[in-house]
């Protein structure tokens, strides 16, 4: 997986490294400013339970994507960030994106401390569409400290390490 540093049209592509007679990335899509809020993406993780699924976010946006392997499109969604705009003065800026492994869920970092958790939509809500994550709950891990790296370890703790050199296990 690579992601491209351009400003303006950054390309997100996948490759298949183990395959010699493969020349090309095997999917790619262009994310244009407006669909990453023009600022680039950052961070990419896939999905340790499920590799078709990846996580990946600029500092503004959050995005799942998927891949068939018959298909030469990503199939990607952004869902809904309503009441993360801001935190007093300052915009919340997203950090890092990891899944949960087990389950269904995936955590972003924030510059602020806390953390956005996404679960499974389901269709009997009415908000989403069936498989696709949606916030579920946001959560203050710390108080005025970024939370700049993000992990799971052992598929039973969520590792953040913080702006004020803690690193913090939970479980």
């Amino acid at each position: 997986m690579t992601i491209g540093a351009e400003p303006d049209l950054q390309t997100i592509s996948l490759w298949d490294w183990t395959n010699v007679n493969e020349t090309g990335p095997i999917v790619s899509m262009i994310i244009k400013p407006t669909l990453s809020q023009s600022c680039p993406m950052h961070w990419i993780k896939f999905n340790p339970d499920k590799n078709q699924e990846i996580a990946m976010n600029s500092a503004r946006r959050i995005m799942f994507m998927s891949w068939k392997h018959e298909s030469s499109q990503f199939e990607y969604y952004s869902p809904s960030l309503q009441g993360t705009d801001s935190k007093g003065s300052e915009p919340i800026r997203f950090t890092k994106t990891v899944f949960i492994p087990k389950s269904q869920m995936a955590v972003t970092g924030t510059c602020v401390g806390d953390i956005l958790v996404f679960d499974r939509s389901l269709i009997i809500e009415g908000i989403g569409d069936a498989d696709q994550k949606r916030l579920i709950k946001i959560v203050t891990l710390t108080s005025k400290t970024s939370i700049n790296q993000l992990m799971t370890i052992g598929d039973k703790y969520l590792v953040v390490g913080n702006s004020d050199g803690n690193i913090r296990f939970y479980d």
